[in-house]
């Protein structure tokens, strides 16, 4: 099997078996979530992150692989081969990466030691709402989402930032984003559910500028990022369930 094959099909029968989205729950372990609560959102004093005015951190950017299979006859001089040219295009896309970085960072330097100002002091809160309503779309979970339950889902947001979304004219343009993991704790401890997640705005692409002087676009595109999030939220719930979630205009959390 080729080199730039096995590993992913690898990776996959990994997380598959690491309670990700890949297989669906049990009727048993359907009936047990009789109830769901969203914890407060988990967001560390070093979530926020400096912005990125490269593209390698897209995770739909494309790695050229060379696909080389080693020769049967020399098993650890074709690997050693198969290695340097696997690692080949990385590291041009890592020098390449570096160099887009640095003029990114020396062309808007005023703006990037500003724009964390205008992020969003309330992001947890508007994350816990959006994900909150759209879980209670999914038929299974309707009008069971509740302030309180032993059963949690829990948001975790490991980082939040702007990042490259692309270029007009000569100007850089770049998006809000967050990426952290979702998971469901049942009362017993057992995780239903642990996968992460990459939610960057959907339409909001600015130079650094635009949002380093103007918090309401800010805040806007940070809403779009959130509205992202949620939806993929529920789209992995509802992958677990064989489910599919319903208007994004929920009632809100129950018992409020």
């Amino acid at each position: 099997m080729k080199s730039s094959l096995w590993f992913p099909a690898v990776v996959a029968l990994v997380l598959s078996s690491c309670g990700g989205v890949s297989s669906r729950w049990s009727e048993a372990e359907k009936a047990s979530l009789e109830s769901l609560a969203v914890s407060p959102v988990s967001m560390g004093s070093g979530a926020y992150s400096s912005p990125v005015g490269n593209r390698k951190y897209r995770p739909d950017m494309p790695v050229p692989v060379s696909g080389v299979v080693p020769a049967p006859g020399n098993a650890v001089a074709g690997a050693l081969g198969a290695v340097g040219a696997e690692l080949g295009p990385r590291l041009i896309v890592e020098i390449g990466a570096a160099f887009q970085q640095s003029a990114f960072e020396k062309r808007y330097a005023d703006a990037i030691s500003k724009v964390s100002r205008t992020v969003p002091q309330d992001l947890p809160v508007r994350i816990h709402k959006a994900v909150s309503n759209n879980l209670g779309t999914l038929p299974h979970f309707r009008g069971k989402i509740r302030n309180s339950s032993p059963h949690r889902f829990v948001i975790i947001v490991e980082k939040y930032r702007y990042v490259h979304a692309g270029k007009a004219g000569d100007e850089t343009l770049v998006t809000p984003s967050l990426s952290g993991r979702f998971e469901i704790i049942r009362a017993d401890g057992k995780k239903l559910l642990s996968t992460p997640f990459d939610a960057p705005a959907t339409s909001i692409q600015k130079p650094i500028t635009a949002f380093a002087n103007d918090s309401a676009l800010a805040s806007r595109a940070f809403d779009q990022a959130i509205s992202n999030l949620a939806l993929q939220a529920a789209e992995a719930v509802g992958q677990k369930l064989g489910e599919t979630p319903g208007s994004s205009i929920a009632a809100g959390i129950a018992g409020q």
